[in-house]
């Protein structure tokens, strides 16, 4: 494999690049083919891997149980607690709009503070809240172990095998995946996973696997639907396919919804409706360049956006992924979850592991800028607001690290719209 070759065929067309051995390389090819060497030597079986992914999780338990997370975790408790007591349900009503989380979300969490109870914790006391941060976000590690697996298994088949562990293993260490993804407390870790299991699960010609593992993670966080229009286009190659992809879609997304009807009350009242559908993120001060220039025109400008983008970016990723429908799915999933990064007009530190997984189908050097820019970003950001034992608390707040993460923020930033246009030119034929 040549260093210029994209580690998932997406920044070239995978022809021989190879060069003249007599010739000389400029010194910054000869480091790169050095270190992708080194790269290619540093897991060299299966067992290396297991080994190392295996160290990565004993870290990342360390890491929750020695920190509470931010306001996120503490959240996520108290509506564990509301769903054991009172039903998954009941939530919605009570609650009211923060609590926007479909059910396989509420229910994998409220299932790690069952796992807590079992274990003799006082779930419902406030004498041990460092132990119920902890397993509140079990579930995120969850997703991080299963997107480790599915990442893998998606470049060993186009990547030599070396190549692909080093990768998987790349992620698996990446301090990005460790703060945004483990550390805030969420469960963005676990939808993106499932999404990418899906696109794991066309590419295997598995079409019902891969609509009830799209419902899964819209069950999780709906802005796995944004990976829909890529998903129903990669499955649209085979007339069968995609029946049986949006049969299996609807059969484990819709039911689950219909449980939450409320007799009565007129669609667009439903409390899950409003909750989940109607929420529209948080408006922060935290810096995000689509926040910082809708900021300039108004709050009317900022809400009118909110409203607009979802539909924008479901139809752009549809639009493009039936133009590059030849692509592999997991590269249209992972441009269609990048351009809703790009352009969400709310922003929770958070977001930025909705691509920790995905970039690495765009390129190696997509995946190493991405991870690079965000991880600092997101550190500057958890470290000034109190450090990572206290819960960093920034909703609806003046946040003190405005300034501080102004320049990493255009950063990640700039480097995601870079991605973003790489991936959506035409490729050059090689020589």
């Amino acid at each position: 494999m040549s260093p210029e070759e994209p580690i998932a065929g997406s920044q070239g067309d995978g022809t021989d690049r190879s060069r003249d051995p007599g010739k000389s390389r400029p010194p910054l090819l000869a480091l790169e083919e050095s270190f992708l060497r080194a790269c290619d030597r540093a897991f060299p079986t299966w067992k290396h891997l297991v080994l190392f992914v295996a160290a990565t999780t004993v870290a990342k338990l360390w890491l929750l149980s020695h920190t509470l997370g931010s306001n996120d975790a503490s959240t996520w408790v108290g509506f564990a607690r509301l769903a054991l007591s009172k039903g998954p349900v009941a939530g919605y009503g009570e609650v009211g709009p923060s609590f926007n989380h479909p059910f396989l979300g509420t229910l994998a969490v409220t299932g790690s503070l069952a796992l807590a109870r079992a274990l003799g914790f006082p779930v419902f006391s406030q004498e041990d809240v460092p132990a119920l941060a902890f397993f509140v976000r079990l579930p995120a590690l969850l997703g991080d172990l299963l997107g480790t697996l599915a990442l893998f298994h998606l470049l060993a088949a186009r990547l030599p095998l070396e190549r692909a562990r080093f990768l998987a293993a790349a992620h698996a260490a990446s301090p990005l995946v460790a703060l945004a993804g483990l550390y805030h407390g969420n469960t963005d870790l676990l939808w993106v996973a499932l999404v990418v299991l899906s696109a794991l699960a066309l590419e295997k010609e598995r079409p019902a696997a891969a609509g009830a593992l799209l419902a899964a993670a819209a069950s999780v966080k709906v802005a796995a639907l944004v990976a829909l229009p890529a998903l129903a286009v990669a499955a649209r190659r085979q007339p069968r396919f995609a029946i049986g992809f949006l049969l299996a879609f609807l059969l484990f997304f819709v039911p689950p919804l219909a449980g939450s009807w409320s007799a009565g009350v007129a669609f667009s009242q439903q409390p899950f409706v409003q909750c989940v559908f109607g929420y529209r993120g948080t408006l922060t001060d935290q810096p995000w360049p689509p926040q910082s220039v809708l900021a300039f025109f108004g709050r009317e400008a900022h809400d009118g956006l909110r409203r607009a983008a979802p539909f924008v970016v479901v139809a752009w990723a549809a639009a493009w992924s039936w133009v590059r429908r030849d692509r592999p799915a997991s590269e249209l999933v992972a441009v269609s979850i990048a351009l809703s990064l790009l352009l969400a007009p709310t922003f929770g530190v958070q977001y930025l592991a909705w691509l920790a997984l995905p970039v690495f189908f765009l390129g190696g050097r997509s995946a190493l800028a991405f991870h690079v820019t965000a991880a600092v970003q997101a550190a500057l950001i958890y470290a000034s607001l109190g450090g990572f034992r206290a819960p960093s608390f920034y909703a609806n707040s003046k946040l003190p690290h405005e300034e501080i993460a102004a320049w990493p923020s255009w950063a990640t930033w700039l480097a995601l719209l870079s991605i973003l246009v790489a991936a959506v030119m035409p490729k050059s034929k090689g020589p």
